[in-house]
């Protein structure tokens, strides 16, 4: 009876075996695995992740059969507010636009040009707004002046 059993149950799942398909830099390969993590899958693949490379599932995520991970490679920016820099990881390539949205940050007080691409490295400038009101021929009109 007990033999029975045993031969009933797929092979894969008698040797732990998982087919696994990686979305990586454009492109996608399947490949099967006796790894027990997403980390320890990566691991075995040579696929080094670095400090803002994004993981999906997490790599403590156990594997099963037909997992797609998905990885977006990060880079370094450097977003200065008031002069005081701070670095931050965004996807590598994005545009200043996906950035904006990726931070959090407001639109409005991004001074770099909105359609070209983030480098690695790049400095990203915000400033603040100051609001006015300005009396033109007795009627009140706002204005919105970066510092």
């Amino acid at each position: 009876m007990l033999a029975a059993a045993l031969f009933a149950v797929p092979q894969a799942v008698l040797a732990n075996e998982y087919r696994v398909t990686v979305h990586l830099d454009g492109s996608e390969h399947v490949r099967s695995t006796r790894a027990e993590t997403v980390g320890d899958f990566l691991a075995e693949q040579h696929v080094s992740i670095g400090e803002y490379d994004r993981v999906k599932p997490a790599v403590d995520a156990p594997l099963h059969d037909g997992l797609e991970i998905r990885i977006v490679r990060g880079c370094p920016v450097v977003v200065d507010v008031k002069g005081v820099g701070e670095e931050h990881g965004v996807t590598c390539d994005a545009t200043v636009d996906e950035m904006i949205r990726e931070l959090g940050l407001d639109p409005d007080l991004v001074r770099t040009s909105r359609g070209g691409r983030i480098a690695a490295g790049e400095t990203i400038v915000l400033r603040e707004l100051r609001r006015l009101t300005v009396e033109v021929d007795g009627g009140p009109r706002r204005s919105s002046r970066p510092r």
